[in-house]
């Protein structure tokens, strides 16, 4: 039997004597669970795991049926089943920690898109900020909480820049080394040391996240996870803010073994020359394996055991914090009302050693074809749109708008322009950044309608360099020179309240 406060649900009734209807059901069954596996299982790329835990969903469903007449029944049901961390799907959480900047909400920004900043983990192990989790959400007095327990979507080792090892391979290989087919031979692995990645045979360990805010004049909402970019003056909000996410053993990075010898079984095929040169770079150059001269002589087997004999796998934490402030002022009353928009943050992110990561929104561009004229990579931030954007270090950002009076426009709209600047100084690059963005938007009808003209000069960065790829990774010259012009045109259009708004 249902709840007697819910009686028959949700009805459109259609006519007057209520015997033609609408009617929807939605309902979930979602699956916490710690259960042993078993023997010989793999999962997520380790092997004979003994026990796991997950957060799923077993089915979920929206029905709507119709008795549109007494004969005439309509009947729809969309769902899903059987969700879980390895294969993704729908009903994920949108709570977030760490920062403001990483609850957004998307259709009342200041600017005309998120920094990005506050995203730390976008599409790397989450879909678009999503996964499945746990979480507890409320406020004490002017204190506001949101706290997350989250499993991370496993990560396809492809994605991380390492290779998959097979079973005799697994132990001692940093991070793994595969044959990917005989024919193929050994997949090439990138010729560094002390460079993280994200670990794709991480198993059993939860994300977790925090972000408390405390309000010193109006209490924004918490019903909803997502946090408003501006309330265009209708609200008089100032909070500061904090928050983190950590993730152990979240990464993982290739780590020198300090050999003082080759291995003996190594070099059966190199003339002593060779081998000696192979040996310097190896020991005493300090170079990764397939930096090496001759390396590329050896055979097959010569080279994992050169490989797992020279480097070896330390995993990581993921220890991301930051602290943040948001105001919204209003000023004067009527057509002369207007507002300032402020927001600020500081990440400070340890992704594991010298960890960089790139993002280019709506990217269109990709890197010329192997063979081609300029083939190889200019720059460090790779193709199109893209520049460094989340890597162990530090981020401050900045944004700030003022919305004109209604008089300034006679009506017609109002304007909103806005600057940011954004610093980041991440240890792998040689030099810091700092960038500089400006806007206007054009405010139609409130954040339901808008059009935004946006400017950009993204920083570019020379390729690495050197057997470690630590080198290079210069700012090169100034920015108008070397930055992009963005100018973007952005109408939006929305039904529901901002602060109610994904």
């Amino acid at each position: 039997m249902g709840n007697e406060n819910y009686k028959n649900g949700l009805r459109l009734y259609l006519n007057k004597d209520s015997t033609s209807f609408i009617r929807l059901l939605v309902w979930s069954q979602i699956w916490t669970r710690w259960q042993a596996q078993n023997p010989n299982t793999s999962i997520n790329g380790n092997a004979n795991v003994p026990e796991t835990w997950d957060i799923g969903i077993r089915r979920s469903r929206i029905l709507l049926h119709g008795q549109l007449s007494p004969r005439l029944l309509v009947f729809w049901i969309i769902g899903a089943n059987n969700q879980t961390f390895v294969n993704g799907g729908g009903g994920l959480l949108t709570w977030s920690g760490l920062s403001r900047g990483s609850n957004a909400a998307t259709l009342n920004f200041l600017t005309l898109d998120s920094p990005l900043y506050g995203w730390a983990l976008l599409d790397a192990n989450d879909q678009f900020a999503r996964t499945f989790g746990l979480y507890a959400k409320g406020e004490t007095g002017k204190l506001s909480y949101r706290a997350v327990l989250t499993k991370p979507f496993a990560i396809p080792e492809s994605a991380t820049g390492w290779t998959a090892a097979t079973p005799a391979q697994q132990a001692g290989v940093s991070p793994r080394t595969t044959l990917s087919g005989r024919s193929a031979g050994l997949i090439s692995l990138p010729n560094a040391y002390n460079i993280s990645a994200y670990n794709a045979c991480i198993n059993n360990q939860p994300l977790w996240q925090l972000y408390t805010s405390y309000d010193f004049w109006e209490q924004e909402s918490s019903v909803l996870p997502f946090m408003v970019g501006s309330y265009l003056g209708t609200r008089k909000v100032f909070n500061i803010g904090g928050g983190f996410m950590i993730q152990p053993e979240a990464m993982w990075s290739r780590q020198p073994r300090g050999l003082t010898a080759l291995p003996g079984e190594i070099g059966a095929g190199l003339r002593p020359g060779q081998l000696d040169t192979l040996a310097l770079d190896v020991i005493s150059n300090g170079v990764y394996p397939t930096a090496a001269r001759y390396y590329s002589s050896l055979n097959e087997a010569d080279r994992i055991t050169l490989m797992r004999s020279a480097a070896d796998t330390a995993r990581h934490d993921m220890r991301l914090f930051a602290l943040d402030s948001f105001m919204e002022l209003p000023m004067g009353a009527g057509d002369n009302k207007s507002s300032i928009t402020a927001y600020a943050a500081y990440y400070w992110f340890n992704f594991g050693p010298n960890f960089v990561r790139h993002a280019g929104t709506m990217n269109l561009g990709a890197a010329n074809p192997a063979g081609s004229v300029n083939s190889s990579p200019a720059t460090f931030n790779g193709p199109g749109t893209a520049y460094p954007v989340w890597g162990t270090g530090n981020v401050f950002h900045l944004q700030a708008g003022y919305l004109f009076p209604k008089r300034w426009t006679r009506g017609f709209g109002r304007l909103q322009p806005y600057g940011t600047v954004s610093y980041a100084n991440f240890r792998r690059l040689n030099d810091s950044y700092t960038m500089p963005e400006a806007g206007i938007n054009w405010i139609l009808a409130g954040q339901n309608a808008k059009i935004t003209l946006h400017y950009r000069p993204r920083p570019i960065f020379s390729a690495a360099t050197g057997t470690d790829q630590l080198g290079g990774m210069n700012r090169t010259g100034h920015r108008n020179r070397h930055a992009v012009l963005y100018v973007f045109l952005s109408l939006c259009f929305q039904t529901r309240a901002p602060e109610l708004q994904s």
